[in-house]
């Protein structure tokens, strides 16, 4: 599916008079709708307008434009390597993930977050090791390779760590995916993360360094999430910030609703509605937590 992303950027305060240092955000929420175009919008939209009388999205009011990236590989890009141009500003083949045409690693913006003294997050409800969380935390020159990317992730200093994915950390003896022997989550834990393993945990966390894999493989549509064991897209948008935030230090989070995606190309409008509806309270959630805050930029 060609990848549009829909770019809305929201500073805030607007009401203030802000001197030229003081105007540049502290902190930045990166969200991307991974397969979501002004199609689904429409979709989510026309939905609202008849259940709700109300065809209005929340994000609608901070829609600035929108950009279609391509690979340089071929007009039709992957999430690899749009990702990849998000998170690098290069252009690069499909499969890529934070690698240039000659495979050379190309530092990402949260890598260079963390070298600036920036605390870190990535959040999907997909596997935390598929293509758009990996093109921001790992190097690797062919996005199947998602054992190594976690192997890469948990080693970068990233204080948020949110999705699915278990399998990829987690090895065949302990009846996981990873075919060495290594235990990556055992490792995060001896590194001093918060490992949290479902909602209640998630919702009750109070510490960084997290990490939080709540299912082996992707996250559960929206449509068939259970609300008890699963934490919605929102939910973990609202804990992440709210932890980053107590931290006291300025951070970058890339924040991925990762499943609107294979909705569209399993050809399932329902749970392509119903996770674009969740992105866009997830959306709210970072939105009002910006208000609040005054010195964050939101760009989704």
């Amino acid at each position: 599916m060609r990848r549009l992303l829909l770019v809305a950027i929201f500073l805030i305060p607007l009401s203030c008079n802000l001197s030229t240092d003081s105007a540049r955000p502290k902190n930045v929420v990166f969200f991307i709708s991974d397969g979501c175009g002004q199609a689904t919008f429409g979709l989510a939209r026309g939905y609202k307008s008849v259940m709700e009388d109300n065809p209005v999205l929340f994000l609608d009011a901070h829609l600035k434009g929108a950009v279609i990236t391509r690979a340089d590989s071929a007009w039709v890009t992957d999430s690899a390597a749009s990702a990849t141009a998000y998170a690098c500003a290069i252009k690069t083949y499909n499969g890529a993930i934070a690698v240039d045409r000659d495979t050379t690693a190309v530092e990402t913006i949260l890598e260079a977050a963390e070298r600036a003294g920036f605390n870190t997050g990535i959040v999907s409800t997909a596997t935390i090791t598929h293509a758009t969380p990996a093109a921001f935390s790992s190097h690797v020159p062919l996005r199947a390779m998602q054992a190594e990317i976690a192997t890469q992730q948990i080693r970068q200093g990233i204080e948020v760590i949110m999705g699915g994915g278990r399998m990829f950390y987690m090895p065949l003896e302990d009846g996981e995916g990873r075919k060495d022997s290594l235990n990556v989550l055992q490792e995060a834990i001896d590194m001093g993360y918060h490992n949290v393993n479902n909602r209640d945990e998630l919702l009750a966390a109070s510490e960084l360094p997290i990490i939080g894999l709540f299912t082996d493989g992707h996250m559960a549509y929206e449509i068939d999430r259970d609300k008890e064991t699963e934490p919605s897209i929102a939910e973990m948008t609202r804990k992440a910030l709210e932890l980053l935030s107590d931290s006291g230090e300025p951070f970058f989070i890339m924040i991925e609703a990762g499943r609107i995606d294979h909705a569209g190309h399993a050809n399932d409008p329902a749970a392509h509605l119903w996770d674009t509806l969740a992105y866009d309270e997830a959306w709210k959630v970072a939105i009002d937590f910006a208000m609040q805050d005054g010195e964050t930029l939101v760009v989704g």
